[in-house]
């Protein structure tokens, strides 16, 4: 798999034309943001947040829609069918385009067909986390614990990121591991806490309190390099893994047959928004990455990558669904 660092990094040479803040867009007509998330979750404020950033930024008016639900497929089927003219885009999680179609039997859409990436907006990466209660005081310890039977190997997965982070640990380290399936993090969580599953991938932003707390702890981080988020957890890769990386992102997409110039325009207001100090830092506290990718077709290399990389992690998943 491409560095995740060469696809997404990079971002201030390759940035050139983003527009000034207070700056007035090219074209000030409203935006309708589609977002595939539930209204008051993590992912909404962080959205809303970044969408009021652009707004200032642009002058634009900037209209918020929720619709969540099957993956984000919801939310994407709508964009996807509506008109491409740059009015209506879509801000999703990674798994509505490269992780529903394994698990899901009769998209709706085809994430790379029916949608054109306009940019990476933020990712989130990915801890493993084991409760306090959980004698593992290392990764290395998890493994020998899992490896003697000593720890039971049942984990949390509440979507399709978490499930294949976990499937790509246990393909790598030939763990014998079994998903219990959540239909939410804290659910799992709350889980995790009371000893009824041993281990589980979940985002920073969604395991800070319990960190904080000190009712669970991060046993490695599942990215290349360590996140400035989490500087002094080690990454997976350090600790001895070997297969393709997973995280969780959002990113914004335009109906296909949208004008590739209104795309370009779109990616360098999104992507001057996401340089702004004070949303870079909003987003920090929220436990995200503002990272814009450097161009929109990067965007879709990285998304076609992934796509092949979760194929084999997720294939059982769907087969049961």
């Amino acid at each position: 798999m491409k560095r995740i660092a060469s696809i997404l990094g990079c971002t201030a040479m390759a940035l050139a034309a983003a527009f000034p803040a207070g700056a007035q867009s090219p074209d000030s007509k409203p935006i309708h943001l589609v977002l595939a998330m539930a209204a008051g979750s993590g992912s909404d404020i962080a959205a809303r947040t970044f969408s009021e950033t652009w707004a200032k930024n642009t002058g634009r008016q900037i209209i918020v829609e929720n619709r969540p639900g099957a993956l984000g497929t919801i939310a994407a089927a709508a964009v996807a069918k509506a008109a491409p003219d740059g009015h209506t885009l879509l801000m999703v999680g990674g798994t509505a385009m490269s992780g529903a179609p394994h698990i899901m039997p009769n998209m709706p859409y085809d994430p790379l067909r029916d949608l054109m990436p306009v940019s990476l907006v933020v990712r989130s990466p990915m801890l493993l986390l084991v409760a306090d209660a959980n004698p593992a005081q290392s990764f290395k310890d998890l493994l020998a614990g899992v490896r003697a039977k000593r720890i039971p190997g049942f984990y949390g997965a509440h979507h399709a990121g978490n499930l294949a982070a976990m499937e790509a640990v246990r393909q790598d380290f030939d763990l014998e591991l079994t998903p219990v399936q959540y239909k939410s993090g804290p659910q799992a969580l709350t889980d995790l806490v009371g000893g009824q599953i041993s281990m589980m991938f979940n985002d920073v932003a969604g395991s800070k309190s319990l960190m904080d707390s000190h009712r669970v702890r991060p046993l490695a981080v599942m990215l290349k390099e360590r996140s400035p988020l989490a500087p002094d957890v080690p990454t997976v890769y350090e600790l001895g893994y070997d297969g393709p990386e997973v995280l969780l992102w959002s990113g914004l997409f335009a109906p296909a047959g949208t004008d590739p110039k209104v795309v370009d325009e779109l990616h360098a207001e999104v992507s001057a928004a996401l340089r702004t100090p004070a949303l870079r830092e909003s987003m920090a506290n929220l436990g995200l990455e503002a990272v814009p990718s450097p161009t929109p077709a990067s965007l879709t290399d990285y998304l076609v990558q992934e796509t092949a990389d979760l194929g084999p992690l997720l294939v059982n998943y769907g087969k049961s669904k």
